[in-house]
């Protein structure tokens, strides 16, 4: 029973060009469903990042993705349809990518294509994963990573060859220079390396070479550290930069909260990515991957990656920490292939159930949304936001139909009398600025900073002194009433006139000082 996993005799049959093939099919899954242009949110940010060739961004160097941004724009330079859906389209073929080498990857520690293309279906139409893969987003490049370094370190395993697993260790320098969250598998790789020195599998001189092939691949954001201490930053707040940004140390660091409604939460975030009953099929998968002597390393390495980045999404506090538990939602997927390969493809009928229940999310994403609204169930996300279909835009991955983001925003800077001002909250100030800056939408129309990314003049600070001068003419506009996304000293100050999809400011007394000169609109959370 221990070792059932592995047990199939090997098949000496020609492999099938599984990792091509299924890069292909799932390529043609998230092009086809791909969001055409502009986006809401931190996808704007990107967007905009990509266009400009911003590779610090505006909030520290925790966030800047150089890699990504590098990578992204060249994939943008191909003259293909709008800049935005490009952008897009290259988290399509990041995601892609990642489930090839995962399928792949699968497939040889199984002995089983079925149950290893199960698995990959299993994620591939998985909430988060399938979502980041329409959307200019980092995550799909994080993913393409882990899948090529457990790629790596199989073939190391099953080889013994030192050169795949100085490959990992150089994919995973460079996944860090993407997103940080690749440098919690670092832990993982730690256990492997006491477990390959004790096994004889790789030698001490090797920790050196993989240490120089890591910081290859971390090089880009080296070399962003690198400018930032030239530039005379010191050297703690370049360190704290590196490692928290400028904005979300706290969150990061955090240790206040409330365990059973985090415990809630997280088991909501699981539901919604594997709606399907092969969700219980991952813990089965380790516990066999555990006891099979072929597959032991994959039970500790896999679990590694998995512990380390479950206690860091677990307690960090952001609207969209379901995102955050994305490499746990990948090694999910890679133990439900061991499970499938013991139970699931032993004959035909569980074959067509366990394919069923792989597909079985697309499914619900496509039904559920629509049926909430008709029953006006709550759902914690914005509404307010005109033209965008909260239900689909949020619960639903595919957003091939949604052009919520540039309509609004030619609509709301379409509204802005001539040379006025339009003051955002951050869920919609990044589309406006992509809009006007890279788009050419109504260059004359003043926007407001702090902001994610840089506008270009004009700009105005969000602080009473900034916006009273518009005000005072006319000549300012926001984007909400809600007092959720803008500060009270509106409400307090202002008289609020509805103008098409944007609200007018009339000054209550133009007499008085409007508040605290100096007040400034801080960052809100966001959706």
């Amino acid at each position: 029973m221990a070792d059932a996993v592995n047990t199939t005799p090997r098949d000496n049959r020609p492999r099938l060009p599984l990792l091509p093939l299924t890069i292909l099919c799932f390529l043609l899954l998230y092009v086809v469903t791909c969001a055409p242009g502009l986006l809401w949110q931190d996808s704007a940010t990107f967007q905009f990042r990509v266009a400009k060739g911003d590779y610090e961004g505006a909030l520290g160097l925790a966030l800047a993705h150089p890699l990504y941004i590098a990578l992204a724009k060249a994939f943008a330079a191909i003259p293909l349809g709008p800049h935005a859906w490009r952008v897009n389209l290259f988290s399509s073929l990041c995601a892609a990518v990642a489930i090839g080498f995962f399928a792949d990857a699968l497939s040889r520690l199984t002995r089983s294509v079925p149950a290893a293309l199960m698995a990959a279906v299993m994620l591939g139409v998985s909430h988060t994963f399938w979502k980041h893969a329409v959307i200019a987003e980092v995550l799909s490049l994080y993913a393409a990573g882990l899948a090529i370094e457990l790629w790596a370190v199989e073939r190391f395993i099953r080889t013994r060859s030192t050169n795949w697993f100085l490959l990992a260790l150089f994919v995973n320098g460079l996944g860090a220079s993407n997103h940080l969250l690749a440098a919690l598998h670092l832990p993982a790789y730690l256990g492997l390396v006491v477990w390959s020195l004790k096994a004889r599998r790789i030698h001490a001189t090797t920790l050196l070479t993989g240490l120089l092939a890591y910081l290859l691949g971390l090089l880009p954001y080296l070399a962003l550290i690198a400018r930032e201490l030239s530039r005379g930053t010191p050297l703690g707040a370049t360190i704290h930069s590196a490692l928290f940004g400028t904005v979300f140390a706290k969150d990061v660091l955090n240790t206040s909260f409330s365990p059973g409604r985090q415990l809630v939460k997280t088991t909501q975030f699981f539901a919604l990515n594997f709606p399907t009953p092969l969700i219980v099929a991952a813990p089965l998968g380790w516990w066999l991957a555990r006891g099979s002597r072929e597959l032991k390393w994959l039970a500790w390495f896999g679990f590694g990656i998995f512990l380390v980045d479950f206690v860091f999404a677990f307690r960090y506090p952001v609207a969209d920490q379901y995102v955050f538990f994305i490499p746990c939602y990948c090694v999910w997927a890679v133990f439900t292939a061991v499970a499938a390969a013991h139970w699931l493809t032993k004959s035909r009928p569980r074959l067509i159930a366990g394919f069923a229940f792989a597909l079985l999310p697309a499914l619900v994403y496509d039904v559920v949304p629509p049926m909430l609204k008709a029953y006006k169930v709550a759902v914690p996300f914005r509404q307010d936001v005109p033209f965008r279909d909260a239900y689909a835009y949020f619960l639903r991955p595919r957003l091939n139909s949604d052009v919520s983001a540039e309509r609004y925003a030619r609509s709301a800077l379409g509204q802005v009398d001539p040379n006025g001002l339009l003051i955002a909250d951050f869920t919609v100030n990044n589309v406006l600025v992509y809009a006007r800056d890279v788009l050419g939408v109504r260059p004359d129309v003043a926007l407001t900073v702090p902001c994610d990314i840089e506008p270009a003049e004009p700009r105005v600070m969000f602080t009473p002194l900034g916006i009273n001068d518009y005000a005072s003419r006319g000549l300012a506009y926001i984007n909400t009433d809600s007092s959720n996304y803008m500060p009270s000293w509106i409400f307090e100050a202002y008289d609020l006139e509805l103008k098409g999809v944007i609200i007018r400011l009339h000054p209550k007394d133009p007499t008085l000082e409007q508040g605290n000169q100096t007040t400034q609109y801080t960052l809100p959370a966001k959706e």
